[in-house]
Parts: structure tokens; sequence; C-alpha cells
């Protein structure tokens, strides 16, 4: 070997065959898509398990509303009802960027059964909790299975499937994810009449499902650091640590308005699929996101012409709509804001905007809430009963809609058509706020650049035999210690 000073010599021939050797070794690890992309039965089997922990996962995000008054007669926590919805919210949306990260490291595979196996523990707890705070606790680790379990999915599909073609894949789990979140409600108003611990319980066998098939399926290639010093200096840390401390009018039961509103959740596949074969064909997505934002901004601005008085149709038409746009949005949104970047980047990509996504479903309630309460604090003296204003105001009429005896459906006259009005009143602000958004979006498209989808991929983390991928990596190793041995 040349050396200068006990230094080796930049271009000494070891160096240049150990580069070669090297090079050659990330080649084979790497999975080369084919132009024509074969949905084998692998990828099916991946693709349904996904959308099976989508489904549970997004399911456990609502299910507690309608079975909250039970659980808290029960173990009490009547004043913390709001931290036992709440913690499995932001749980599940602030570790999602860590998750990118790590999965990058130690490949999907491992994360996602961490990922599982805090999901299933956290509803084991809480199934069993026998006091608020251990429910807030065991939703808390729930919620952090959960965000790993939204963003790995995303992650995994687009390792599986090139860019053209991921929209009908994503668009298939978001709907899952959507019906998931929308029936519940109706799921926990169900199971409470029975025994409101299977409500948590009844994910542990869809868990285990899961995590087996994750076990024996996804074979991934992966890229492992030569060290866990140099694994933990790729997770930015810091960026973490401070970025994770800064996060009913018709008069029916909070069931039947879950009911109600599976017009929306239902119409999200159709449209969400339809936009994913649009985009698989023609590789556009800008006029599919302004015909989503289009369709988004008239549903919800129909929606502030509702009252009580409107007929179902108009309920179930009206959601179709706005439902439309959002299956749209959803499914071509991913599609193309990984378009302009390679594939290294897919996971830390995929993990913002699963945790965008998740953190506006976190500010818009909250937007909502604060212009809702702010209607009724500001109109609350239509109200002439001062017993009925009282339990309007400063938040309580969230509350107040969903109480079952003694509600707005069993008030006297006048004061249920005065109620009835306030709430009318509040709601179409509501609407109003987020059609603007709708509307901003709209425009925004026109200045929107199209980066082209390729047909292609070459990727990491691509499914592999285990078998081929030892193979692969002993492989590697014995090119670079022969070529080594040679030159010294």
């Amino acid at each position: 070997m040349a050396e200068s000073g006990g230094i080796m010599s930049s271009d000494a021939p070891v160096d240049q065959a150990q580069l070669s050797a090297t090079e050659k070794h990330e080649e084979e690890i790497q999975v080369a898509q084919p132009e024509t992309f074969k949905h084998s039965w692998r990828v099916w089997c991946v693709f349904l398990v996904l959308c099976l922990l989508s489904f549970i996962s997004a399911i456990d995000a609502t299910i507690v509303t309608t079975s909250l008054p039970t659980i808290t007669r029960d173990i009490g926590g009547s004043k913390e009802y709001v931290w036992i919805v709440n913690s499995f919210l932001f749980t599940s949306t602030v570790p999602q960027p860590l998750f990118g990260q790590i999965s990058d490291i130690f490949g999907r595979k491992n994360p996602m059964i961490f990922a599982i196996a805090l999901f299933a523990i956290g509803s084991g707890l809480a199934g069993g909790a026998q006091s608020p705070g251990m429910l807030i606790a065991a939703r808390t680790i729930q919620g952090l299975g959960s965000g790993g379990l939204y963003v790995l999915s995303d992650i995994i599909v687009c390792d599986m499937v090139p860019p053209r073609h991921r929209g009908p894949y994503l668009s298939a789990i978001l709907s899952t994810a959507a019906i998931g979140t929308t029936i519940g409600p109706i799921i926990g108003g169900a199971l409470a009449l029975k025994n409101w611990r299977w409500i948590f319980w009844l994910n542990l066998p869809a868990s285990g499902l899961g995590f087996l098939a994750i076990v024996l399926i996804l074979n991934v290639k992966y890229k492992r650091s030569p060290t866990w010093r140099h694994a933990l200096a790729r997770v930015d840390f810091l960026g973490n640590a401070i970025f994770v401390p800064s996060m009913g009018v018709k008069g029916v039961t909070p069931l039947m308005s879950g009911v109600y509103f599976l017009a929306f959740a239902l119409a999200i596949m159709p449209f969400g699929g339809m936009a994913g074969v649009f985009m698989s064909k023609t590789g556009l997505y800008i006029p599919l996101h302004w015909l989503g934002f289009a369709l988004s901004a008239i549903g919800i601005g129909l929606f502030s012409t509702l009252d009580e008085n409107s007929s179902r149709a108009a309920c179930i038409g009206y959601q179709v709509i706005a439902s439309g746009g959002t299956g749209i949005i959803f499914t071509a949104t991913l599609p193309s804001t990984l378009a302009a970047l390679p594939e290294s980047d897919v996971a830390v990509a995929t993990g913002t905007y699963s945790f965008v996504r998740s953190f506006g479903l976190v500010w818009g309630a909250t937007m909502a809430s604060i212009a809702f309460n702010g209607e009724i604090n500001s109109h609350i003296d239509s109200v002439s009963d001062q017993t009925i204003r009282n339990l309007l105001i400063d938040g309580g009429a969230y509350a107040y809609a969903a109480v079952q005896h003694g509600g707005i459906s069993d008030l006297p006259e006048p004061s249920r058509d005065q109620v009835i009005n306030i709430y009318v009143r509040a709601l179409r602000v509501v609407w109003w706020i987020v059609t603007s958004i709708s509307v901003l979006g709209f425009l925004c498209t026109f200045i929107e650049k199209h980066v082209e989808l390729r047909k292609s991929h070459s990727t990491e983390y691509g499914l592999a035999d285990k078998e081929s991928t030892t193979n692969s990596l002993e492989k590697g190793g014995e090119q670079v210690v022969s070529t080594v041995s040679e030159n010294t």
C-alpha cells in the first residue's frame, strides 16, 4: 500500500478497490423495480395487513366518544374526560416524524413490530383500567403505537410500489382509516351497552394477526449502520426534543349521529379509488388537487345552509360532495409530495407529511371548537332561560349536545327552538371557516408546478426474501474483505 507518514494515500489501490466493492454491494442490496409493476402475492398480503392495522388504529381515535359517559360512571373521571380522547390524538401525532427517521435506520419491519406491540399493550391496559389516570396513561401508550402504524403504513406502500402506481394503494389505506374513524362511535356506543372494556380488548386479536403477518411476510432489505453510534447519530434528537413538547341539532343520539356520518366515510372510498386510478393512468395530480379542493369548498359551503328542517337527502348529498373532495385530496397529496424527492427521502418526507395530516386533525378540531364556543357565547342572550344559558356557555354547549336524557330534544318550547337556533348559527360559522381554507387550497393549485411521477423506483427497503438478503450481505462483506486482503 502507498503510505505517507502512516496515513494511507488517497489514490492507493486498496481504497479504490474498497470503494468499488462497497458501491457494488450497495447496488446489490437495492431493489430495482421493473418498468412494469407486478402485483405479487406478497405485495397484496402486506397491503391487506396494512389496511387492517390502519383500520383498527383509526377506530380507536373516535371509539370512546359515545362510550365516555359509561366509562366515567364506572371508573370516574368526569372532569378528565377530555384527556381520555386527546391523549390518544396528541401522542399519535407527535412521534410520526421520529418513526420516519427510525425506519431509515432499522428498516421498516422492526419499527412496525414495535408500533404494533405498543398499540396492543396500550389496548390491553386500557381495557383493564381501574382509574382515569390509568386509562389516560394506557391511551397514551396506545396512541404512540398508532402514530407508528399511521406513518409506517404509508412508507411501506411507497417502498413496494413505484410513484406512478401508489395512488390506489394509498387511497385504500386512507379509506379504511376514514371508515374506522366514522364507525368508531357506532362500535363504541354498541359495546358500551354490554361491556365497555371490550372497546379496547377487541384490538388484541387484530393486533396479533397483524404482528404475525408482518413477522412472516414483511421481509425487507435495508442498509445496516456499522455501529450503534453511527445509527443514533442519524436521529435528530435535538429537533425532536424541541418539537415534541411544542404540540348535534337534529335531536338524535350520539350513536345515530355516527350513523348519519357514514355517508361521508363511505363516499371517500370510490372517489379516492377513482383518483388513484386516474393518477396511475395519466401521471397527473394537479387536476385532482383542483377538483378535490373545489368539491370540498362546495360541499362544506353547502353545510352552512343546513338547519333543523333540512331533509335527510340534503344532509347525505352534501356529505357526498364534501367527502369526494376529501378522498381525492388525500389520495393525490402524498404521491405528489414525494414526486420531486429521491427514494432515500421517502421515509422522512412521509413521516413529516403524516404528522402534518394528523396535526391538521388536532388543530382542525381545536379551531372548530374555539369558533363554535365563541359563537355560542356571543349569542347566548337569545336563550331566555337562565338555567339553560348556564349549561351552554363557556364550552358547555358541546357536551350538552351529547346528553341523551334531558337534552335538547326534551326542552320545552320556546327554549328548544332558541337552543337549536343558536347551535345552527354557531355551526354555520364553523363551516364558513373550513370553506375558506378549502378555497385557499383551490387557489394554490394554480401556482403548483407539475413533477413527473416515475413509473419505476430503486429503493434500499423493498421486499426481498430473507435468504437472498442474507446472501447479498454476506457476499458484499466477503468482497470487501477479499479485496482488502489482496491489496494489503
